[in-house]
């Protein structure tokens, strides 16, 4: 890799090149966006070490791998201004953005679509690459490089990339909402905010961390005993149609996800 360049500098491009900047130590940078509050926010984490530029045409003729974060909308009339000059690497996280229509409009390159989502932004994200029969050197690029922002995986049906924005892009909102609740809840028992927002926050941390060693059905198990209180607040979670709000959430945004495609 001769020179990597970023198209697209908002929270999520500076978030995912952020955590990227070990793999890319002793290689160029080159960002790009129209606004000039976002290149000089993005030079602020990378340094003297990047060239922040407004003229996309410029990081077309210098980089040969390129982080595509723009807004869907802008990135057909983008990847065709980037298919002229050298074949280049196109690691696209745009929603929607289906392989095909990558290929499609920047035919003179090997385009790669991703799933990251916004934990990337404090090096906790997890990033879903479709593998259209990529090269090796490139899965092996695309995932040294987005597994430095968190977890890494792979699917080889694309449709599966509409699950994976429900699943994983789209609930952090989810989870957002339920501290939100949780907290609100606390707080209605007697709670003060900041001390119910922190219970609420640091147990579904802790949860997570579990998780990485439990199944689920099993963690619940050992927190509920018979008759307990976490017996009575699953029941009235039942009730209240906790599982097919959660299930409802993953797939009406799965579906949208369909639909942008």
């Amino acid at each position: 890799m001769n020179c990597f360049g970023i198209v697209g500098c908002g929270k999520m491009g500076q978030a995912l090149v952020s955590g990227m900047r070990p793999e890319l130590a002793d290689t160029p940078l080159i960002c790009c966006d129209v606004s000039e509050e976002a290149l000089k926010a993005t030079q602020k984490i990378l340094g003297d070490h990047a060239t922040m530029t407004q003229e996309l045409d410029e990081v077309a003729a210098k980089a040969d791998v390129i982080l595509l974060c723009v807004k869907p909308a802008q990135a057909p009339g983008v990847l065709r201004r980037l298919n002229d000059g050298p074949r280049k690497v196109i690691l696209s996280i745009v929603a929607g953005l289906t392989h095909a229509r990558l290929s499609e409009c920047a035919p003179a390159h090997i385009c790669v679509r991703i799933m990251p989502n916004t934990p990337a932004l404090v090096g906790a994200g997890t990033s879903v690459i479709y593998d259209s029969k990529l090269p090796q050197p490139v899965r092996a690029l695309a995932e040294r490089l987005f597994g430095r922002t968190g977890g890494c995986h792979f699917v080889d049906h694309e449709e599966m990339m509409d699950a994976v924005t429900g699943l994983s892009g789209s609930t952090p909102a989810l989870f957002a909402m339920m501290i939100e609740a949780l907290a609100d809840a606390g707080v209605a028992e007697g709670l003060p905010r900041a001390t119910a927002f922190a219970l609420a926050r640091e147990t579904m941390l802790g949860t997570a961390k579990l998780l990485e060693c439990q199944h689920p059905a099993i963690l619940k198990e050992n927190v509920m005993s018979p008759g307990g209180t976490t017996a009575a607040g699953v029941l009235a979670a039942e009730k209240a149609g906790f599982r097919q709000a959660a299930a409802a959430f993953v797939c009406a945004a799965s579906q949208k996800s369909r639909q942008m495609s």
